[in-house]
């Protein structure tokens, strides 16, 4: 058997991860908190954190699905999606979402499950 290896796959994958963040290509859900959103991906989503695969797997519809959270820090889910996306942010930044989210029991779930060293 001949295995063929593709160079750089997974600076690959991490650059397209990245882009699909900036570009909001192919998205299929909408996470918004109060006037402003972020456009994201279901998969995305349920691969990096159980909180919204349990909350997304139920969900069968065709149509792009918008996400609520009435009470969270925008800036704060800007930095934490943008982890799941990019595998990185800088230690500030993310000490600066964990403590701007406070007790919002639904990210602090998500950010229970983030490899944050």
């Amino acid at each position: 058997m001949v295995l063929v290896v593709w160079d750089n796959w997974g600076e690959h994958v991490c650059r397209q991860l990245s882009s699909f963040l900036i570009g909001s290509s192919l998205s299929d859900v909408t996470i918004s908190v109060g006037m402003k959103s972020i456009r994201t991906h279901r998969i995305i989503l349920s691969f990096f954190s159980s909180y919204f695969k349990e909350m997304l797997d139920d969900i069968h519809e065709e149509c792009p699905v918008i996400v609520v959270f009435p009470e969270v820090n925008f800036q704060a889910l800007k930095i934490i999606i943008a982890y799941m996306y990019q595998g990185q942010v800088c230690k500030k930044s993310i000490r600066v979402g964990v403590n701007q989210i406070g007790c919002r029991a639904s990210l602090q779930k998500i950010i229970a499950q983030l490899p944050c060293g």
